[in-house]
Order: C-alpha cells, then structure tokens, then sequence
C-alpha cells in the first residue's frame, strides 16, 4: 500500500513543503517547495514575515495539487519559542518578533522581578535561554496583551490557517516555560504571577492529534482536495527526534490513571468534610493571617480553611506517580510552612502564598519519588544530536528531571511523542558557521559550504579554541569580527583565513558536545554507547569525525531529513497506518542508509578538551 503526505517544515533560515509516500515499509522524501526565511526590521525590532511565509506555503500546496495525488494528511511543524498573538476578531497582532530581537533581556528583567529562577525550573523543567518564549511574553507591552486573546505557536499557527481550529500542539507547548510537565497542562500558576492573560493560552493536544480538514476556501484556492490536517509533533525537535534511527523503548500515549485512594472510603469522607469547612472572606483572612504567629486559634482556623485548596492542588498532579492520599499529605507539609512563614508586613495574600508552598512540597514529593531516565535492558544506551542552526543534545526518559542538578547544569525537559520526555540541551549549533559565512557575503566573498568545509579540513588544527554557547554569540550580524575578539580576549591566535575560522567554530562544537555529553550522564547515572546526529549537520563528515573523536563513541549520522520524516511518520501513526514509533524508527532504518564515523585520535582530543576547560573557566 502506497500513501502520500504532505509535511510543512519551517526552519529559522528556510521553510520547505515535502511530499513524503510510505511505501512497503520505506519512506521516500520529495521537496516540493522550499522559500527563505528572512527576518524583517520593524520599528527597529528584528522580526518575522510571518504571513509571506504562509503565502509561500500556499504556494506549495499549489504545487503539490499539480502532482495529482490523494494525500491523506498535511501537518506543520517549526522552530520553538516564538509565538503569534491573535485578536478577538481572528486578526493578527503585528508584528511576530523574532527570538533574537534585544527585548528579551527586558523579559528576562520583567520576569525575575515577579519570579525567581528556581522557582520557575522546578515549575517548568525547562533550561534558561532569554529567547525563551516565557521573557518574550514578560518583554511584551500591557496594551499588546490587553488586546492578544489568542497564543499560538508557528507550527500551530501555520496548522491554524490550514484547517482553523486552534490547538497548542504539546512538544511545542513544553517548549514556552509556561507548561508543567507533571501535570501536563499550562502552569496557571506561572501565568498569574506573570500577570499573563489565561485566555490567551489554548487547549494543549498530544503530539499525533487529528485536528480537522482544510479549509474549504484554501481547498480552492489551492486545488488541494480537503485533506486532513494532524498536529504531529509541532516543534521541529521533537519531530526530529521521533525519526530517530534508534532501537530501544517505545513510547505510547500514556494514560493518567486515577489513583486508587479516590476509591477509599476514609478519602472520600475527608474530601467530604473539606467541602463543608467555610472559605474565608479576604478581610478574615488578613486578620487570621497577621494574628497566626501568636494565636494558636487563629492559627487553626486558617490552616483548616486552606486544607481544601491543599486537596485541589493534590487532584492536578493525581496520576502523575503518587496516590492522593501521599500528595495530600506533602501538600498539608508545605501549607503548614506557609502559615509558619507568611509575614503580612510584607504585603501579598496569604492564600496565594500558601499555594505556592503548598505545590512547592508536592512537587518536591514528585521529584523525590520519581526514577531518572531508564534504558532497556540489553538495549545499548544511545543519545541523540539533531544538528543544525542548533544543536539539540539529550536522551529520551519517561520522566522529566527536575532536580538542583538539572537546573544547575542548564538542561531541559520537553515532550516528545507519546509524552516522552526528552532531556536535552539546548546549545549553539551551526550559527557560527551560517553567519560567518553571512558577512563574508557582504563583503562579496561567496562560499558555499562545502568549499567552507573543505578549506576547515586543511586549516591546522587546535589553533585557537573557542565556546560556541558563549553569550556574545547569540545575536547575528559581524561574526567573524565577535570570534576574533574572544580569542584576543583569551590570549589565542585570531584566525587568519575563512577555513582558520570555520575549523575554530567546528572544532570548538565538537569540544562543547563532550562537555554536554558529560553532564547528561552525570545526570541520568549511565554512560552513553552511541550517538546518533540526525538533521542538516549531519551532512557535515568533517564535524561528524571532529564529534566521533572528541566524544570517543560510535557516530551514526542521518538522516538528513529527521524532522520531515518525523512529521510525516506521526502522522502515519495518528492515522492508523503504522502501529507505533517503534514501526516508525524501523521505517527510518530501512530507508535512509547511515554514516558510522569511529573515534580516532584519542590523547590529541583529550588534550584539546583540557585546554578548552581552561578557556572556559577564563571568560
């Protein structure tokens, strides 16, 4: 049986729709359309052409009509962390900006004045990064927001125009820090201390959803028949990741069973009896709150007042690993740290500072009680590396990791397909490469990149080490200029040709990939046997070897198209045509032929590893 789809791909420099058919157990790739993506200046914010890059999916789909075949299904997917905002009437709220604009460090600013960064990783799992689209909402002026009644992501966005329902596609929603992955749902808790619009944030669907069909006017305009329309997995990752030529643990929907405590007898007379304890008026609980450090009534009275907002709390994480009865428990522990701690001189309610404690110490609970990431047996331990504009570095786990030493470390948790958490790190990637070869543009030195590649193959070696993450690198524009300046600044030679600074860059990826690679084992307790880079990146043999040799395992490179291929094969699933991601995975292996890079060069790598140790600890 033959079955074609259609995959909407937008990347940070380019967007492309594919024509991928499933066929006898492979899958066949077709690019059928592919358009740049520019970011445009508006009142001096860099920012995104949105509705040009929807035009030019139409453009596509035009395309694609011409072929003559019965799609069974579309879906978009994109970058993360940039979202569009939408008025009451449909219309969009100009302009998008773009993740790289200057007003993220205001967000950054606006946000730590309402909240702090523990506080926010241990609701959110997700690694700082100012482009995140948490600061770019706290950067957002009041009258945007008072007119925004509608968030959506660019994948979403773009599934939105194509058949109108408005859904925020789980592995995209995970990506916004404004999600909680235990309870998997919007942290409505961070969203008022933020003083964000609720209305604003849509239903969250799973990855796979089956969303609608096209619209009927763009079924016209675009002699498309009216297709379905499926939110695969939204974020370009996690689609990536799903096309991952691995073996190893399959992930299903999960389902949040309902603890068996509810079914209790003794749970039941107790929640019962919470509901006939009276609320407390706002002035009550001002004057019970000031009079509870020296009045044991007082006290009583305004702890027995809040053990059912204790109970609600413990009913959004039932399911999530611990019975109701043990998460009410944890939660009457942090309530009682509240009344001990509240000092009404300070301002603020009692009730919203004793929630706070009160979904403190259960997900404290949570994180105690849950496993990290667990390998099948017998299966080698893998990690992946989708390798592009970013670089994507993590492993997948059933839970997320939520501990100092996550936090600390700068990982993420996100959701991939089937509630599956990846837990990765989000670090710089190609970028370097991209804009280097950017300027030198300008300045009419054109250069693809293989020729880049090639001179980098014969530039010496470990001439000047440099940290691709570093904070001076995230904004565009003079790229070489921005290298040169950290070398002067750590005492190194300044590169002196294009392959010079191309080596630097990829070299210096390479050296940053052993660091993350360290930290994800220290993490999850277990060493990894295997890499496997997927996307754009893995086309480059010389930054493949460089990573093969600086990690000292086994690379296996491809395919190219990961996160096509991941778009186009959850939708399979969503529709029946295949069993699982595991069919899918094998899907991936038969189709696409993949490149083993083996470690060389042992003692020269680790060397140039210490020495990049050193760089790091000088800047």
């Amino acid at each position: 049986m033959t079955t074609h789809y259609l995959a909407c791909d937008l990347g940070a420099e380019s967007g492309r729709l594919m024509l991928g058919t499933l066929s006898d157990g492979r899958l066949a790739l077709e690019e059928l359309h592919r358009f740049p993506n520019t970011p445009i200046k508006v009142e001096g914010s860099l920012c995104w052409d949105v509705p040009r890059l929807f035009d030019e999916l139409k453009a596509g789909l035009k395309k694609a009509a011409a072929r003559k075949l019965p799609f069974a299904s579309i879906s978009c997917d994109s970058w993360g962390v940039d979202y569009l905002l939408y008025r009451a009437d449909g219309s969009l709220l100009s302009p998008t900006f773009h993740y790289r604009d200057v007003r993220t460090a205001r967000g950054v600013e606006n946000t730590y004045a309402k909240g702090d960064w523990p506080a926010i990783f241990a609701e959110t799992g997700i690694q700082f990064m100012p482009l995140n689209t948490i600061f770019q909402l706290a950067a957002e002026s009041p009258a945007r927001l008072e007119q925004a009644q509608l968030i959506l992501s660019v994948g979403c966005a773009f599934n939105h125009w194509l058949c109108g329902v408005a859904r925020f596609e789980e592995s995209m929603a995970s990506t916004t820090q404004l999600y909680d992955p235990i309870t998997r749902s919007w942290s409505d808790h961070l969203i008022e201390v933020l003083g964000l619009p609720r209305r604003m944030f849509p239903r969250i669907v799973p990855s796979g959803t089956r969303l609608g069909f096209l619209k009927e006017d763009l079924a016209r305009e675009t002699s498309l028949p009216t297709i379905e329309v499926i939110a695969s997995c939204s974020h370009d990752t996690g689609a990536a990741v799903a096309a991952i030529p691995a073996t190893g643990a399959d992930w299903s929907e999960p389902e949040r069973s309902e603890a068996d405590s509810r079914e209790d007898p003794v749970i039941q007379l107790y929640l019962r009896q919470l509901d006939q304890v009276p609320t407390l008026a706002p002035e009550e609980e001002s004057e019970l709150a000031a009079r509870s450090r020296s009045d044991e009534n007082a006290r009583a009275r305004l702890i027995e007042a809040y053990l059912a907002q204790v109970a609600k709390v413990a009913r959004d994480y039932e399911g999530a690993g611990l019975s109701l009865l043990d998460l009410i428990q944890e939660g009457n522990l942090g309530l009682l740290k509240a009344v001990e701690r509240f000092d009404p001189a300070k301002g603020g309610r009692f009730s919203t500072y004793a929630s706070w404690w009160i979904r403190q110490a259960i997900r404290r609970a949570w994180v105690r009680e849950s496993r990290i990431a667990s390998f099948p047996l017998g299966e080698p331990r893998w990690a992946y590396l989708s390798s592009g504009t970013w670089s994507l570095m993590g492993v997948e786990s059933a839970t997320p990791v939520l501990t100092d030493a996550c936090r600390e470390l700068n990982f993420t948790n996100e959701i991939g397909y089937g509630g599956s958490v990846r837990l990765l790190k989000n670090i710089s990637g190609l970028w370097l490469v991209q804009e280097c070869r950017r300027e030198w543009a300008k300045a009419d030195q054109e250069f693809d990149y293989a020729t880049l590649t090639k001179l980098a193959a014969e530039a010496p070696p470990f001439v000047s080490l440099i940290n691709p993450a570093d904070a001076r690198f995230i904004s565009p524009d003079d790229m070489p200029g921005r290298i040169a300046a950290l070398c002067r600044e750590t005492g190194q030679p300044v590169p002196a040709t294009p392959g010079a600074f191309i080596r630097c860059a990829l070299e210096g990826l390479a050296l940053l990939y052993r660091r993350t690679l360290g930290q994800i084992e220290q993490l999850i307790g277990k060493k990894i046997e295997r890499l496997h880079i997927v996307g754009g990146g893995s086309r480059n043999d010389l930054l493949n070897q460089f990573t093969a040799n600086a990690l000292q395992i086994p690379v296996l490179a491809g395919p190219v198209e990961a996160t096509a291929a991941g778009n186009v094969l959850v939708q399979a699933i969503a529709l029946g045509h295949l069993p699982s991601l595991a069919a899918a995975r094998q899907v991936v292996r038969d189709s696409w032929p993949l490149t083993k890079f083996e470690p060389q060069d042992a003692p020269v790598w680790d060397e140039a590893y210490r020495r990049f140790e050193k760089v790091l600890s000088s800047v």
